[in-house]
């Protein structure tokens, strides 16, 4: 088979949901043709999809290698890391990719998340008001900047976020959790009103 032919193959296996095969017709077509970026790539997306980030992570060093204008890599490069727990350079990952993108709003969210697990929330906070400016009605956003305010001691503010959370998707159980906790904060210590 033609690398051509492989590649296609594999993104139908891909859409399909079927990531194995897909990695297997990658690798077989990056051994005919070991010099396109795309195939690392998607054989890492294959990978994150596998629950190998490791292996991800190093198609995605191989595609940025040969392309560094894969700036999407940096985000999926991100997740892996993630995956791994190595957080420091998760948000570098994500830094890259709003350098190329600033309006990139997965990049924002992601790292936002990724700052909480750094416990540097100021800069957690941050990234959710500037994804909130790009996506606004996304309720997972608004409670992630709740739990980043939570952190600070900043409970009304969170309570705000959280309810507003709450009113965008009423079937997040996640969301009344923090709500009456906060209002247990609050009631406790009027401090936090």
């Amino acid at each position: 088979m033609k690398p051509d032919d492989l590649f296609s193959e594999s993104r139908l296996c891909m859409e399909a949901g079927d990531f194995e095969r897909a990695a297997e017709l990658l690798t077989a077509a990056i051994e005919i043709e070991p010099r396109n970026a795309e195939m690392y790539f998607l054989r890492g997306l294959c990978g994150l999809e596998m629950e190998t980030p490791v292996a991800a992570i190093e198609d995605f060093n191989r595609a940025l290698d040969m392309d560094v204008a894969l700036q999407e890599v940096y985000v999926y490069r991100g997740f892996a890391r993630e995956k791994t727990g190595d957080f420091p350079k998760a948000a570098a990952d994500y830094t890259q990719a709003l350098r190329a993108c600033p309006s990139n709003a997965d990049a924002l969210i992601n790292r936002g998340a990724v700052y909480i697990r750094l416990e540097e929330y100021e800069k957690a906070v941050a990234d959710f008001t500037a994804a909130l400016e790009l996506v606004p009605t996304m309720a997972a956003v608004h409670y992630q900047r709740a739990v980043a305010l939570t952190r600070q001691n900043q409970y009304t503010k969170a309570y705000r976020d959280v309810s507003r959370a709450a009113r965008l998707d009423p079937f997040d159980p996640r969301f009344q959790v923090l709500i009456n906790w906060l209002e247990a904060r609050i009631e406790e210590d009027p401090q936090f009103s």
